[in-house]
């Protein structure tokens, strides 16, 4: 999934077993969001309502990748 706002693909890392029920709200931010920066914004708030906090956020521009280490 391509958006406008470069992310092609969203990787959660972290211990938690839940983590996978939160990507498809967040690959609905992500096609909601113009903006890299909107999205990551978004995304805080929508992981923080789940209780995660965003460690590390690492993007390759080259592919759109989007990883993001949470915690909690």
């Amino acid at each position: 999934m391509s958006s406008n706002n470069g992310v092609t693909s969203i990787r959660l890392r972290g211990s938690n077993p839940g983590l996978s029920t939160m990507l498809p709200g967040l690959n609905t931010l992500s096609a909601q969001c113009a903006t890299l920066g909107s999205f990551i914004d978004e995304a805080i708030r929508y992981l923080a309502s789940a209780r995660l906090s965003i460690m590390t956020i690492d993007y390759h521009a080259g592919t759109g990748e989007l990883t993001l280490m949470v915690r909690g």
